[in-house]
């Protein structure tokens, strides 16, 4: 994710800063206002290795009618192997 916080802390990082300058951008409490607030800009935002496996970002709606449409699915599979 690249945002102005991680910008700034990039260009500390560039002309030298070390930790000790760039820990107060990395606190916990800067994140835990970006997710609060919904300010993406303001905190950096921890993620796992399955962000790269993420192809698509459907809405709520298509989410839902998705999982829907594959109960369904699933239920007619069991119905047929059933004998219904």
């Amino acid at each position: 994710m690249n945002n102005d916080l991680l910008k700034e802390i990039v260009e500390m990082e560039k002309s030298g800063g070390g930790l000790k300058e760039m820990l107060p951008l990395l606190s916990g409490k800067r994140a835990k206002k970006a997710y609060v607030t919904g300010d993406h800009e303001t905190g950096l935002f921890t993620v796992g290795q399955s962000i790269g496996l993420i192809d698509n970002v459907p809405t709520m709606s298509e989410l839902l009618k998705g999982m829907v449409q594959g109960a369904k699915d699933q239920l007619k599979s069991v119905s047929y192997s059933l004998g219904g």
